[in-house]
């Protein structure tokens, strides 16, 4: 028995790249949101905004200390600089309510000081002496006529309150023929930008939201985070999904037949229950593509094992749950190590809920629960021969026999260990097929007897939390866990397996 294994549980991490992925997987949605925003905001801008005009007057401020009358002087930089600073005096007079409300009042306007202020804007042309009064209204008429309506009223204001200054006119108001507002191109890329944001925000929120309510193991990535001392040995792919672009093509499932026509085979879905009509490709009926990843799974499982030992090896294979693939990863391990000319046993120890008679299509009983009990006159009349159909590679089966009411005590008997003992001088490898340990304790009972325990996990099903447990109940038991097998993987998850454009994945528990 090799040395117990500390099973840790690492920090939870945040990490950016699946949602990053997630936006890109919806970047026409993304889009085509962004697009429909713009051209929403577009419409309401041309048929529901009204177009607002802008007519201008340029004032120049006068010093009298360096003009009177029609005689000039030359004007030093002093001068000049006394005259730009009387700049803000002039605006803040133009900007009073006294100023405005003579506006109002010459011209007839009806507005209040509070609309004119809100429609004036000024503009002061650097360090010159000069500023614009700028009136925005929705007639481009009324904007001329209120602009050039200041450019008599602000002069004899300006004498009243500041003594020897006054204002000159540069250029009066026309009509504007253009538009100023409401700006087509400037709305339309706020509607688009807009429209990506908040398609891309709520992409992400649904996606954060739907990962922090999904509690199961999505990658090996997120088992190595989790387990960091413990092997992610293979990843099985899922062959439940269908042929898209030749992927998952296997002699099970599809392909072509001899006249080269596509075959179509139905196949069980992802909640199909199990039974004899589940339809789930075994041994040699696996695609190239899944047989290379049992081939991964064996290598890395001898491995573990030191080269020098001849000695029988006996794995067994559990999971948290039911319905992770334990038994179908089982029974191919079983079937890829008596490809390398190895003796194999395969035990059907999962004597609640037997299902590897079914998959072989070999006979249930007289099995294990009948050698344990001495219901069957010796082990050969209980053992199988599963051979392949194509090749001359074939391993032998125990399997469970008839339902047992106490299975977790017979496989914790001194009969059970006496039988292993008796196989493992047979046998080079043999797999045993063991009860969910989140379910059951029964694998748990016959794991002292064993070299190492291999936990299976289906991607997007297993549970952390019930994984964990799982985990910890091994380590309790000081139970040697060779590594985990993730079933069911998808594409995209941490690693693609494809081998002339190739994939693929199986049954379940």
């Amino acid at each position: 028995m090799n040395a117990n294994k500390k099973i840790e549980k690492s920090e939870e991490y945040i990490d950016l790249v699946p949602i990053a992925k997630e936006l890109w997987r919806n970047a026409l949605g993304i889009i085509l949101t962004a697009l429909i925003t713009g051209a929403a905001v577009l419409a309401v801008t041309a048929f529901f905004i009204a177009p607002t005009y802008q007519a201008t007057a340029t004032f120049y401020v006068n010093n009298s200390s360096i003009s009177i009358g029609s005689t000039s002087y030359s004007i030093s930089a002093g001068e000049l600089s006394a005259s730009s600073s009387l700049v803000n005096t002039y605006l803040r007079i133009l900007q009073s309510r006294t100023t405005l409300e003579d506006v109002i009042e010459k011209g007839n306007f009806p507005y209040g000081y509070e609309e004119l202020r809100r429609m004036l804007t000024t503009k002061v042309d650097g360090n010159s002496a000069t500023f614009d009064a700028t009136i925005t209204s929705k007639s481009p008429t009324e904007a001329e006529r209120i602009v050039n309506t200041i450019t008599e009223v602000l002069p004899d204001r300006i004498a009243e309150i500041v003594d020897g200054s006054s204002v000159r006119i540069i250029d009066y108001a026309i009509i504007p023929e253009h538009r100023a507002g409401p700006s087509y191109s400037k709305n339309l890329i706020i509607g688009v930008l807009v429209g990506a944001v908040l398609a891309a925000g709520f992409i992400a929120v649904r996606f954060i939201i739907k990962e922090q309510n999904d509690v199961t193991v999505h990658s090996s990535d997120e088992l190595r985070q989790l387990y960091p001392k413990v092997k992610v040995l293979a990843m099985i792919p899922d062959m439940r999904l269908s042929q898209k672009k030749g992927y998952y093509y296997s002699s099970y499932y599809g392909g072509k037949n001899e006249d080269g026509k596509e075959r179509r085979v139905a196949r069980a879905s992802s909640h199909t229950a199990r039974g004899k009509d589940a339809m789930m490709p075994i041994c040699e009926n696996l695609s190239f593509a899944a047989k290379e990843a049992f081939k991964r799974l064996r290598t890395n499982l001898v491995m573990c094992f030191p080269r020098e030992d001849t000695s029988c090896h006996l794995i067994g294979i559990t999971s948290a749950q039911p319905s992770d693939g334990k038994s179908t990863i089982a029974l191919n391990l079983a079937y890829s190590l008596a490809e390398l000319g190895k003796k194999t046993l395969l035990i059907d120890a999962d004597m609640r809920r037997a299902s590897l008679h079914e998959k072989t299509k070999l006979m249930r009983s007289p099995g294990l629960n009948e050698v344990i009990t001495d219901k069957s006159p010796d082990i050969a009349a209980a053992l199988r021969h599963y051979q392949s159909s194509n090749s001359e590679t074939g391993f032998d089966l125990l399997p469970a026999g008839e339902t047992a009411e106490n299975p977790s005590e017979m496989l914790n008997s001194k009969r059970m260990e006496k039988l292993l003992e008796t196989l493992a001088k047979v046998y080079d490898y043999i797999v045993i097929d063991l009860p969910p340990i989140g379910a059951v304790i029964d694998a748990v009972s016959v794991a002292q007897e064993l070299d190492g325990m291999v936990v299976v996990v289906r991607e997007n099903m297993c549970p952390r939390n019930l994984l964990g447990e799982c985990m910890q109940q091994l380590g309790y038991a000081d139970v040697n866990v060779l590594g985990f097998v993730l079933n069911g993987a998808l594409e995209g998850s941490s690693r693609k397996y494809q081998y002339n454009n190739y994939s693929y994945g199986y049954g379940y528990y």
